[in-house]
């Protein structure tokens, strides 16, 4: 029985499989990132001490400085709140076991905040959390 001897010369690494990966890699955490900043607006929330985490399945409702209303990535009217919301739960009944999470800009009126939350409880929904910031 030979043995044979090791051969000489360097052994060819191709390249090719590692730049797959690198890319493949470089799209998901690019797609992830994106998906992750989920706000339509640029929001700058109040500041609050008394904050708690706020419920993970809430419908979120942005409503910017300049008082536009968002759900989701869609702009809504104001007249439309109401409707939507119906629509975002999956239907009246749905709506009212619903929870719904205001993000409005510390510079938004007031008034602004108090519309969403009118419209939320003439469809009957109880559940509503204004989100905040920490101190």
């Amino acid at each position: 029985m030979e043995i044979e001897a090791p051969r000489s010369g360097s052994a060819k690494l191709s390249m090719a499989p590692l730049i797959d990966i690198v890319f493949l890699l470089l799209v998901f955490f690019l797609l992830t990132s994106a998906l992750a900043s989920s706000d339509t607006f640029d929001l700058d929330l109040p500041k609050s001490e008394a904050g708690r985490d706020p419920d993970a399945e809430a419908i979120v409702l942005q409503i910017s400085k300049d008082g536009q209303i968002a759900l989701g990535p869609r702009i809504i009217p104001v007249e439309e709140i109401g409707a939507a919301l119906i629509a975002e739960a999956g239907g009246e009944h749905e709506a009212r076991q619903a929870a719904l999470l205001v993000k409005a800009d510390g510079a938004a009126y007031t008034q602004h905040v108090m519309e969403i939350v009118d419209a939320a409880r003439a469809i009957g929904l109880r559940k509503l959390t204004i989100a905040t910031s920490p101190q």
